[in-house]
């Protein structure tokens, strides 16, 4: 399970790198339990392009609605996205990223 921001006004320490390039998404994601940063070049959590356009599409989650696959929850608030897996997950925001 995991998300990516289109835009990020504030970029995780461990990405250096992520904020200074316009080709370069912040993403995060959890894996067995356990969450991590991740700087990406492409569309991991998106559909397929709209509409017969460049950019990923995909269904989007509403303010309060949650998704659950395999024993991870993520719900969508007005703060950002915040996946829990067992008591480990994070957040993710364009003004803010966390693990947990």
């Amino acid at each position: 399970m995991g998300c990516q921001l289109e835009h990020a006004s504030v970029v995780p320490a461990a990405l250096p790198g992520c904020g200074t390039r316009p080709d370069r998404a912040v993403a995060v994601q959890i894996v067995e339990g356990t969450a991590k940063f991740l700087c990406t070049s492409q569309g991991i959590y998106v559909g397929a392009p709209l509409n017969g356009g460049s950019k990923g599409g995909g269904k989007v989650l509403e303010y309060g609605q949650t998704l659950i696959v395999r024993g991870t929850a993520c719900t969508s608030t007005t703060a950002g996205v915040r996946c829990d897996s067992g008591g480990h997950g994070f957040l993710i925001a364009a003004d803010q990223q966390q693990l947990f």
